[in-house]
């Protein structure tokens, strides 16, 4: 069973937009595979450092987008 993460499109990649995010609380990333579209999304990062404290690294997410299906996703890079 994998753990539930709601995260939100973003469409403003410029630099100022990524920094407002990460000063409310936002942390910026990218959903990508072999055979899916990249998705830019934001996730809340107390939500974020909860689920990988608790569950691991390595655990399979439940990512929810906002106005789209869930796809399931692990970390690959952490910063």
């Amino acid at each position: 069973m994998s753990v539930t993460l709601n995260a939100m499109k973003r469409e403003d990649h410029t630099r100022s937009a990524t920094k407002k995010l990460r000063q409310s609380g936002q942390v910026p990333a990218v959903v990508y595979g072999k055979e899916n579209e990249s998705k830019s999304i934001s996730v809340d990062s107390l939500e974020l450092l909860k689920t990988v404290r608790d569950e691991g690294r390595n655990a399979v997410i439940s990512l929810q987008i906002q106005g789209d299906s869930a796809v399931n996703v692990m970390l690959h890079d952490y910063q």
